[in-house]
């Protein structure tokens, strides 16, 4: 009796710290089954489990001999869960078929930690350095000399940030003279990158935060962004070749794309994951799943069946002392890419199409 008490204390000290009389009255409850549900495999599926314990918990009402019966509740492991069962519990839509709901959830919760320059997002922040200028390069090498302005390099650019979260990346390119849409599946990252936006009247109204996915645009938005920018997306989506084939269709003949992502080796997981979540805490433990790195190669076969050609492949290293990236030939753990669309594409109309004659 006292080893089901013990663990009675235990249960309520670590899930459910308000309810006081379950001490007493815990002889109706399956110890064993709560327990059970703080060995899920991820953050995400023990965040899931608890949410449920703890709304068993709160449903607990006293029979006529003061103990405590369960109004019984289904608690299924995210894991045995379709997409559409994930879709109908996180209320998505159920078409976004490259929505991993788990990392939606996950950053979702993060979500008032991205303009938090020393925070979570502080190696995103510090990407900026790097990827801002591979954009601008890549973007303006084609236009005329007469076209360029050194303030505003990127005016007359429509640029599709996806998985845009708390707007880190759209509103310095917004601030290079692009106009950017901000793609987000998570409404509570939307709301945090619109409510930081207005404090800048100067970009607000070249950037507009849209809550979709590529795929639900790709078809009715095809061929009409001058660039797309996947950075640090890829490898949290669960259909990759899906989720480039979607971010390939929306850029115009003669148009660019960029990602930024994890190589899937053996470097990348003890950096990006041992080192970087468990050792020095750079990143929240389970914020990276090496199962879903993209090999840089794999990625270039990618855009090639998508009448891409990649212009530039560059390795990048984050320095966690200085809390700086730099560019290397090393593409073994962080790389970025740029390639560049075929200029005609069967099917496809260019909307951009220069009116000279």
């Amino acid at each position: 009796m006292a080893s089901l008490i013990n663990r009675a204390r235990l249960v309520k000290s670590s899930l459910c710290p308000n309810i006081k009389k379950v001490r007493k009255c815990f002889s109706s409850v399956s110890v064993d089954r709560i327990l059970s549900c703080t060995h899920s495999s991820s953050y995400s599926d023990f965040r899931f489990q608890r949410q449920q314990i703890s709304q068993q918990l709160r449903s607990y009402r006293y029979s006529s001999n003061n103990q405590i019966n369960f109004t019984e509740r289904s608690s299924p492991d995210l894991q045995d869960l379709g997409p559409d069962e994930k879709a109908d519990i996180f209320n998505r839509p159920k078409a976004q078929t490259t929505i991993d709901e788990e990392e939606v959830s996950k950053f979702s919760d993060l979500a008032a930690l991205w303009w938090d320059e020393g925070g979570e997002f502080e190696a995103l922040h510090s990407l900026n350095d790097l990827r801002i200028p591979l954009i601008r390069d890549g973007l303006v090498e084609e236009k005329r000399l007469d076209e360029y302005r050194l303030s505003k390099p990127l005016e007359g650019y429509w640029i599709l940030d996806v998985g845009s979260g708390g707007g880190i990346l759209s509103e310095p390119l917004a601030r290079l003279g692009a106009s950017v849409i901000g793609l987000e599946a998570s409404e509570e990252n939307i709301k945090i990158a619109q409510a930081h936006l207005m404090h800048d009247p100067e970009i607000r109204d070249r950037i507009k935060y849209t809550h979709a996915t590529v795929e639900s645009i790709s078809k009715e938005q095809e061929g009409k962004f001058d660039a797309v920018v996947a950075s640090e997306v890829l490898e949290h989506v669960a259909e990759p070749e899906t989720f480039v084939s979607s971010c390939c269709q929306l850029v115009r003949p003669g148009g660019s794309i960029f990602f930024t992502t994890l190589n899937k080796t053996t470097l990348a997981y003890a950096l990006g994951i041992v080192v970087a979540e468990r050792l020095l805490g750079l990143v929240s433990p389970g914020t990276h799943d090496w199962n879903k790195f993209i090999p840089p190669r794999e990625l270039q076969y990618m855009l090639d069946q998508n009448d891409f050609t990649c212009r530039v492949v560059h390795g990048m290293w984050y320095n966690p002392l200085s809390k700086r990236w730099t560019w290397a030939k090393d593409t073994s753990i962080n790389y970025a890419i740029h390639a560049v669309r075929s200029k005609t594409v069967d099917g496809v109309e260019n909307v951009w199409k220069d009116n000279e004659t």
